[in-house]
C-alpha cells in the first residue's frame, strides 16, 4: 500500500492509465481500505468507488441530462427561496484558522469547535498543499473539534490541512456588546433594595439562585440548511469523465416532544457510475430522535439512524445509543443496532453490532481526554470483527495540543486470513499555534486492513493484499508569521508502504494584502518522489477574500518522469488552471463554484462544479 502523495491528483490520470498497460500492473488489484475515522489523503483516487456518493461517469457530452433530472433540479432551486431566510447571513463574519485532523469519505474533522465559536452550518474554506481553495459547510459540532461536508467529492484534505471557517462576529462579541451597553446607560436613582440576597455568598455564581429555563418551556426552533450541488468532469479520455448532482436537505427541530431535537439529513444523488449505467439514489444519512445529554439531563439517548456520538470511530448506526455523563465529567455509554454500508445506497441490514465505551476527562476545562469503546460485529449473524478504539486528546490553554487514535482488531480464530492482535489504523498529531500566527504540526499514520466481512467500507481485497498491504506516512507542516501580512509555509512528508517507499517536499510564501485588500497572494514549489514517477514544479495564486464572498485564481506547472517507460514516454510536462469563487447573500442564500483544467501532453480534462445552498 503506497501513499498517493508520489502522484500529484492532476497527473494520477495519464500515470493510472500508463500503468494499466503494464502486463505485471494489470494483473494484480491494487485496492485500497477506506479509512474510517482517519484522513486518507493516501488513498484518495482509489477510495472513489466506495464513497457514501461516489463520483461517476458522466453521460457523454453530446447528450443532454435526463428530462427527469432537469425537473429535480428545477424543482429544488424553485423550492429554496421559500425556506426562511438566515438568521445572522447579513452580520459580518471573523476567519477562524483550523486544520485538519482526519478525513473519510465525503467528511473532514477540524480541530475547532463550539468553544471557538463554530456552529452547524458555518462556511469552511479549505488550503491544502496541491493548492486551491476548496469549500464545505459545518454539519455537527462539539466542544474541541467540528465535523465539516465536503462540497467537491473528489477532495480528501490530509491531515494538517489548513483551512478556515467564517463565523459570525455576534457570536463573539455578544458578552462584549452587553457589557458596554450597560457601562453606557446612566444608572437611575432607585430606593433601597428590599430583597437582602438571603443565603447569597460571594463563592457562588451571580444567578445561582436563578431558575434556568427548561428545554421542555423554550419554543421548538427549526434550523438547517437546504443545497443542491453538482460536478462535471470531461476529458479526451473517456475513463476519466463523470458527473454527479445532489440535492437535499440538513434539518434540526429542537424541543419536539418534550424537548428532545429531531434530526434529519436526506439527499437525492443521480450519478453515471463506473459502467456507465444512470443511477438515482435517496441517501439517508440522518433520521433520528435525541433527547437529554444537557445540564438538566446528564444522561443522553437516541433513536433512529445516525452517526455515533459518544465513539464516532464507530461509524454510523440504525439502532439506539444510551450515553450518560457524571458528576466529574467522565462520560460512559453504549449502542445496539444494524450499521448501514458506507455506500451510495446506505443499504442496512446485513452488518450487526454492539458497543460501549468510557471516556476519562482531566477535570472541568478536559484539557486531557482518554477514551476506549470496544465493538463487535456480526456479518449476516457470523461473528466478524473485534474492534478496540483508544483515544488520547490534549487540548491546553496554551501550549502543544495533541491527538492520537488506534484502531485494534482482534482476531480469535474465525477469520481466514490474520491471527492474533494487528493494528489496522493509528494517526497521531500534534500542533503548537503560536500569538503571532506562527505553528507547527506534525502527524504519522498507519493504515493497513482488516480482515473482515463487511462490505462497502473497504473494498473487497484479496488475501494476499489483507495480510501484507500497509501504509506509514510522517508529515511534517510548518509555518511562519515574518510579518503581519507575511508567511512563510513549508510541508515535509514521507511513505513507506509492504514494497517502496517516497516522499514529497513544498516550500512557499504568503502576501496579504497586495494590491487589494483582504487579498491574499501566494506562491509555491515542489517535489517528490514515488513508486511510478518523480515530479517537481511550481504554482501561483492570488485571491480575494470578504465576508460576502470570495474569488481565486490559480495556475500549476508541473514535470514529471515515469518510472519504467520508454525514452520517448517517460516524461509529461502538465500545466492546471483552477478559478473558484463564492458569494454569500444576506438573504441566506450560498452560491460557490470552481472550475480546473488540466493539460498534459495531448490530453486534456476540465471540471466544473457549482453548489447552491439556503440556510434557515
Amino acid at each position: 500500500m503506497r501513499a498517493c502523495e508520489e502522484i500529484p491528483a492532476s497527473a494520477r490520470g495519464r500515470a493510472r492509465r500508463r500503468q494499466a498497460r503494464r502486463p505485471d500492473e494489470a494483473s494484480r488489484r491494487r485496492s485500497r481500505p477506506k479509512a474510517a475515522g482517519i484522513c486518507s489523503q493516501a488513498l484518495r483516487q482509489e477510495t472513489l468507488a466506495i464513497r457514501r456518493v461516489p463520483p461517476a461517469r458522466p453521460v457523454p457530452g453530446s447528450e443532454a441530462p435526463p428530462r427527469f433530472l432537469l425537473r429535480i433540479a428545477a424543482l429544488l432551486a424553485l423550492a429554496l427561496p421559500l425556506l426562511p431566510a438566515a438568521r445572522g447571513q447579513d452580520k459580518a463574519l471573523e476567519r477562524v484558522e483550523l486544520r485538519v485532523t482526519a478525513a473519510a469519505g465525503a467528511e473532514a474533522t477540524v480541530d475547532r469547535g463550539r468553544a471557538d465559536g463554530l456552529a452547524a452550518g458555518d462556511r469552511v474554506l479549505f488550503y491544502p498543499v496541491g493548492g486551491g481553495t476548496y469549500t464545505g459547510t459545518v454539519l455537527r459540532a462539539d466542544d474541541r473539534s467540528s465535523t465539516v461536508e465536503l462540497h467537491d467529492r473528489t477532495f480528501v484534505p490530509a491531515p494538517g490541512t489548513r483551512g478556515e471557517v467564517l463565523v459570525p462576529v455576534e457570536r463573539f462579541a455578544r458578552e462584549e456588546k452587553k457589557e458596554e451597553e450597560a457601562k453606557e446607560k446612566a444608572v437611575p436613582d432607585h430606593p433601597p433594595w428590599e430583597n437582602k440576597d438571603d443565603g447569597f455568598t460571594k463563592d457562588k455564581p451571580l444567578l445561582a439562585r436563578v431558575d434556568p429555563v427548561h428545554p421542555d418551556r423554550r419554543p421548538r426552533r427549526l434550523t438547517g440548511r437546504a443545497y443542491l450541488v453538482s460536478q462535471v468532469i470531461q476529458s479526451t479520455d473517456g475513463d476519466l469523465s463523470s458527473m454527479l448532482v445532489r440535492g437535499g436537505v440538513d434539518a434540526l427541530c429542537t424541543n419536539v416532544w418534550k424537548g428532545g431535537d429531531l434530526h434529519v439529513n436526506a439527499e437525492l444523488d443521480y450519478f453515471t457510475n463506473v459502467d456507465d449505467n444512470e443511477d438515482l439514489n435517496l441517501l439517508v444519512r440522518w433520521l433520528s430522535y435525541a433527547k437529554g445529554g444537557n445540564r438538566f439531563s446528564p444522561t443522553r439517548w437516541e433513536v433512529g439512524r445516525f452517526p455515533q456520538s459518544g465513539m464516532p470511530e464507530f461509524l454510523y448506526l440504525d439502532g439506539f445509543e444510551w450515553g450518560r455523563r457524571r458528576s466529574n465529567g467522565h462520560r460512559y455509554g453504549a449502542s445496539v443496532g444494524f450499521m448501514p454500508e458506507l455506500d451510495q445506497d446506505f443499504e442496512t441490514g446485513s452488518d450487526f453490532q454492539i458497543a460501549g465505551y468510557y471516556q476519562w476527562v482531566s477535570g472541568p476545562r478536559e484539557e486531557l481526554t482518554i477514551a476506549a469503546g470496544f465493538q463487535q460485529t456480526w456479518h449476516h449473524g457470523d461473528p466478524d470483527r473485534d474492534l478496540l478504539v483508544l483515544k488520547v486528546l490534549r487540548l491546553p490553554v496554551n501550549g502543544w495540543d495533541f491527538n492520537a487514535t488506534v484502531w485494534i482488531d482482534f482476531y480469535t480464530g474465525y477469520d481466514n486470513v490474520k491471527e492474533g492482535v494487528d493494528v489496522t489504523q493509528a494517526v497521531a498529531q500534534v500542533n503548537r499555534h503560536y500569538a503571532d500566527g506562527s505553528g507547527l504540526s506534525a502527524t504519522y499514520q498507519h493504515l493497513a486492513f482488516p480482515d473482515i466481512q463487511r462490505q462497502g467500507e473497504f473494498t473487497p481485497p484479496l488475501a494476499a493484499e489483507i495480510a501484507d498491504d500497509r501504509m506509514d506516512l510522517v508529515g511534517l507542516n510548518g509555518w511562519w508569521r515574518m510579518r503581519e501580512n507575511l508567511r512563510i509555509e513549508g510541508h515535509l512528508s514521507g511513505w513507506i508502504d509492504q514494497q517502496d517507499e517516497g516522499g514529497e517536499a513544498e516550500l512557499g510564501v504568503e502576501v496579504n494584502d497586495l494590491v487589494l485588500r483582504n487579498s491574499r497572494f501566494e506562491l509555491q514549489g515542489f517535489a517528490g518522489i514515488g513508486q511510478y514517477e518523480d515530479y517537481a514544479g511550481g504554482r501561483i495564486s492570488y485571491g480575494h477574500y470578504e465576508s460576502r464572498g470570495f474569488w481565486e485564481l490559480m495556475y500549476e506547472y508541473s514535470f514529471h518522469h515515469e518510472h519504467a517507460f520508454p525514452d520517448n514516454l517517460d516524461d509529461i510536462q502538465q500545466h492546471r488552471f483552477r478559478v473558484s469563487g463564492g458569494l454569500y447573500l444576506p438573504s441566506g442564500f450560498d452560491v460557490t463554484f470552481y472550475a480546473e483544467t488540466r493539460v498534459w501532453d495531448v490530453e486534456f480534462a476540465w471540471v466544473l462544479g457549482l453548489a447552491l445552498q439556503k440556510s434557515f
